[in-house]
């Protein structure tokens, strides 16, 4: 017998001898918790050592991503739904390349520029195949050839996938082309 990680109840592992948690619901919420808190300080610590690559960034999204519909859909982890790793790995090549950004999927976060950088946050937000995306801000700093790809590419985005796209911009001239509405 192991005491709960969470609620120290005693209980009898089901799977192996190292789980922590027991199978209640609070419990399986703080096993999740720690482990999203885990991924998040290990993506920290690749971020601040440029280890990480713009590819290990987008599968990072898509993991999560996995975790958060496993968790709607069962209320807790489950392992025998989501993503195969080779699937995951389809995804986020497919996000990678409806952005543009499969050239420099291998670079580090760090080394890339501002417009590259937004292509990449734009991938991740593909990741949950969204029906609305949100954009705010995403033309500042960027030189006026870098403004243009972005908007193109939203545009695109919008009519290829079908997405609503919302985008905050304090300058309308690069949007001009391209945007239904101006609210």
């Amino acid at each position: 017998m192991k005491k709960c990680k969470n609620c120290r109840e005693p209980f009898i592992p089901m799977r192996t001898s190292l789980e922590k948690y027991c199978r209640k619901d609070e419990c399986i919420k703080a096993m999740v918790k720690e482990a999203k808190e885990k991924v998040w300080k290990q993506t920290k610590q690749k971020m601040k050592s440029d280890l990480m690559t713009v590819q290990d960034y987008i599968k990072l999204a898509q993991q999560v991503f996995n975790q958060y519909i496993r968790l709607r859909d069962h209320g807790k982890p489950c392992i025998s739904c989501g993503l195969k790793p080779k699937k995951e790995n389809l995804k986020t090549e497919e996000a990678l390349k409806a952005v543009d950004a499969y050239k420099f999927r291998n670079k580090a976060l760090g080394e890339l520029s501002g417009g590259e950088l937004q292509r990449v946050f734009l991938a991740q937000a593909l990741i949950g195949e969204p029906k609305i995306l949100l954009l705010d801000e995403p033309l500042a700093n960027l030189d006026l050839k870098r403004e243009s790809e972005l908007v193109k590419l939203a545009k695109n985005l919008a009519v290829q996938k079908g997405i609503c796209v919302i985008l905050i911009a304090h300058d309308l001239n690069p949007l001009l082309g391209a945007i239904d509405k101006v609210i």
